[in-house]
């Protein structure tokens, strides 16, 4: 995979989470509660809202996970000296 598809996978991944949040606050009221036609569409809207978050998340993640893999080497650096800092401080803190 190259890097332009592996940031549409994570775009889409966040595009669908946001498709999630934004279908849940469209039917929430002023004081925060939820209201159904029925409650046929209450399990029908629940089932595509929770096929729509964990899709959403294991597209961002996954997309997450394939760059951190691919340039695992140029980051090794940086976690590195985070994590010689965090050591140093909490030795002397």
């Amino acid at each position: 995979m190259n890097d332009l598809m592996t940031f549409m996978l994570g775009l889409l991944g966040a595009l669908l989470f946001y498709l999630y949040k934004k279908r849940k606050f469209d039917r929430t009221n002023e004081y925060g509660i939820e209201h159904f036609p029925s409650v046929l569409h209450k399990l029908k809207s629940s089932m595509l809202d929770h096929a729509l978050r964990i899709t959403g998340i294991i597209c961002f993640w996954s997309s997450v996970l394939i760059f951190g893999l691919k340039y695992a080497e140029d980051y090794v650096g940086i976690v590195l000296l985070f994590g010689t800092a965090l050591i140093i401080h909490e030795f002397f803190w």
